[in-house]
């Protein structure tokens, strides 16, 4: 077994994001946990390739695809942005005097 181990920041740690761990050939989920006070989080995992995807609130999904883990133990930093948000407006036709 080998030890997954990453740190989920933005700048400063993030708590209780919630981190998925799937396995990068069949996309099937095979753990999840969530971010520590300091913003860690790890997984015990077999030789193989993984994908993580991080979710927390009021940040934009962040997904690493094709984490390898071969022999040795990986780490893999994240960093969440805010979502970008857009405002569509419509204004009404102009009407014109018949």
């Amino acid at each position: 077994m080998l030890q997954l181990q990453s740190i989920s920041v933005g700048g400063t740690p993030l708590v209780n994001a919630t981190v998925l761990l799937n396995d990068a050939g069949s996309d099937a989920q095979l753990d999840s946990t969530a971010s520590d006070a300091s913003g860690l989080y790890s997984f015990t995992v077999n030789n193989g390739t993984y994908n993580l995807t991080i979710q927390a609130s009021g940040y934009a999904d962040s997904v690493v695809n094709g984490i390898a883990v071969a022999g040795a133990d990986v780490t893999q930093n994240v960093v969440l942005v805010t979502p970008v948000s857009s405002t569509v407006s419509r204004k009404p036709p102009t009407q014109h005097p018949t």
